[in-house]
C-alpha cells in the first residue's frame, strides 16, 4: 500500500521555492484534508516523510513548513527531523499560555526555527508572536488595513511575514507591496502528492526511537520498551546485532542485550557508548 505526503511550495518575492509545507493526505483521489485530529495527521507526516518517501526525495533540500500543537512540540517530536530541515509550525488551535511560550524558547535553544500559522493580530497570542521567527497570515481571514498593521509591527523585529492563501495576480501584487517576504497559496502552486510504498510497523514506536536516538546520553531501558512494543523492530534489531558484522559466538535473542550490543562496539569491555543506525 502506498504513503502520501502533499507539498505546498513556499516563495520569495523573486518566485524561487524556498520550502514546502507538508501536508496530511489518505488518499490521492481527494487532494484535501480529510479532517483527521491533528497531532495524528502531523504523526503521519513525520513518520512517512522520514521513513517512508524520504527527506531527499519530498524536500530536495528544502525546508519543510510541518504542523505541531503542544503535546506533539512537548513530546520532543520535533527532533525527529535536524533543524536545518524543518520550521515547526505552531497550530493557530493551541492555547497561548506560559508554558507553550517558554517551550517554544526552548525549543529555539536548541537551533530550531518556528512559525505560526493563521495569526491575526489577537492580543492574547502576542507573546508567542514575539518568540517564533515567521508569522504566517491568512490574507483572507485580515483585513488589509489590519495586515499592513502586523507587518508594520514584526518585520522590524526581524520576523518574516508570510502570506498565505494567496488566489490571485492582484493579491499577490498586493502582498508583495505590503512587505511580505514570503508567499504561499494556490497562485503559486496547489498542493502536490508524493507517494511512496508503506513500511509496515508501528510509526509512533519509530518517531519516538529516532528522538531518543539523538539523546547525547542513551537511556537503554527507554529504547528497550519501545522497541519490545513493535515486533517489526524488534525483528530487524535482533537480525541486525547477530548480522555477520558484529562476530559473535553466541546469537543474542533478548530485546535488552541487543539494545546494548546496537548501541555499544563492545558492550563487555567498552564503556564509551558509541551511537550507530539502527536499520529502520
Amino acid at each position: 500500500m502506498d504513503v502520501l505526503v502533499a507539498r505546498q511550495a513556499i516563495l520569495d518575492r523573486y518566485g524561487k521555492v524556498q520550502a514546502y509545507e507538508l501536508l496530511f493526505r489518505r488518499d490521492r483521489a481527494t487532494n484535501s484534508f480529510d479532517g483527521t485530529e491533528a497531532a495524528a495527521a502531523t504523526m503521519h507526516v513525520l513518520s512517512n516523510t522520514v521513513m517512508s518517501i524520504g527527506v531527499n526525495k519530498l524536500l530536495g533540500g528544502k525546508k519543510a513548513f510541518v504542523n505541531f500543537d503542544y503535546a506533539l512540540l512537548a513530546a520532543n517530536m520535533h527532533r525527529t527531523m535536524p533543524p536545518e530541515l524543518i520550521m515547526i509550525e505552531i497550530l493557530e488551535t493551541v492555547e497561548p499560555t506560559e508554558a507553550l511560550v517558554e517551550l517554544c524558547r526552548s525549543i529555539r535553544r536548541e537551533g530550531y526555527t518556528l512559525a505560526m500559522d493563521d495569526y491575526a493580530g489577537a492580543p492574547n497570542f502576542e507573546a508567542l508572536a514575539n518568540v517564533v521567527d515567521v508569522i504566517k497570515v491568512d490574507i483572507r481571514l485580515s483585513s488589509r488595513e489590519e495586515q499592513a498593521g502586523m507587518i508594520a509591527k514584526y518585520k522590524p523585529k526581524g520576523i518574516v511575514m508570510l502570506a498565505e492563501k494567496v488566489e490571485t495576480q492582484e493579491e499577490y501584487a498586493w502582498a508583495r507591496d505590503a512587505g511580505y517576504s514570503l508567499f504561499q497559496g494556490y497562485f503559486f502552486a496547489r498542493p502536490v502528492m508524493v507517494r511512496s510504498k508503506r513500511i509496515p510497523a508501528n510509526q509512533a514506536s519509530r518517531l519516538r526511537l529516532l528522538r531518543e536516538g539523538q539523546r547525547a546520553e542513551l537511556e537503554f531501558e527507554g529504547i528497550e520498551t519501545l522497541i519490545s512494543t513493535d515486533v517489526s523492530l524488534t525483528y530487524m534489531l535482533l537480525r541486525y546485532v547477530n548480522s555477520a558484522a558484529f562476530a559473535r559466538r553466541q546469537e543474542i535473542h533478548g530485546d535488552s542485550e541487543a539494545c546494548r550490543s546496537a548501541f555499544r562496539s563492545d558492550v563487555d569491555h567498552d564503556s564509551e557508548m558509541k551511537p550507530i543506525s539502527i536499520p529502520i
